[in-house]
Formats: structure tokens, C-alpha cells, sequence
């Protein structure tokens, strides 16, 4: 009785044993998967902001160069306009 008693629990520690050890890899296996899914998002991540990045970078150029051109305009404009009353000035004068 004893005997069968020992033997039992032994035969249900082995259980337990082996139990312990499979949730111990599936902890293990679940970590791995979580880690690797973190690095796909980071990854996405800096891959997207990279790109938003890039087209920020674009769209300054584009804005930059339309306000230099607006720069280059209202200047020759001026010019123009201060070599006409200069023209009028002279004209004036005579």
C-alpha cells in the first residue's frame, strides 16, 4: 500500500515535472514571438518615418525654391519699377 502510494506520487511528480517544463517552453516560444514582433514594428516604424521624413525633405526643397522664384520676381519688378521713375526723374528734370 505504501509502496503504491510512493509510486503514485512519483508517477504524479513526473507529470507535474513534465508539465512544468512544457509551459516553461511555451513561455520561451511565446517570448521569441513577442520579440519578433516588436522588431517587425520598430522596423515598420523607422521604415515609415524614413519615408514621411523624405517627403518633408521634398516638399521644403519645392517650397524653398517657389519662394526664391517669388524672391526673383518682386525683385525685377522693383527694379524695374525704380528704373522708371529714375526714367521719369530725368525726364522731369529737363
Amino acid at each position: 500500500d505504501v509502496r503504491a502510494c510512493v509510486v503514485s506520487m512519483l508517477a504524479e511528480s513526473r507529470r507535474n515535472e513534465r508539465s512544468i517544463e512544457e509551459a516553461v517552453e511555451s513561455v520561451r516560444t511565446m517570448s521569441e514571438r513577442v520579440d519578433a514582433s516588436v522588431q517587425a514594428a520598430a522596423s515598420e516604424l523607422r521604415s515609415l518615418i524614413h519615408l514621411h521624413m523624405s517627403a518633408l525633405e521634398e516638399r521644403k526643397r519645392e517650397l524653398l525654391q517657389r519662394v526664391d522664384t517669388i524672391r526673383q520676381s518682386k525683385t525685377k519688378n522693383l527694379k524695374a519699377q525704380a528704373e522708371n521713375l529714375n526714367a521719369a526723374k530725368t525726364k522731369f528734370a529737363q
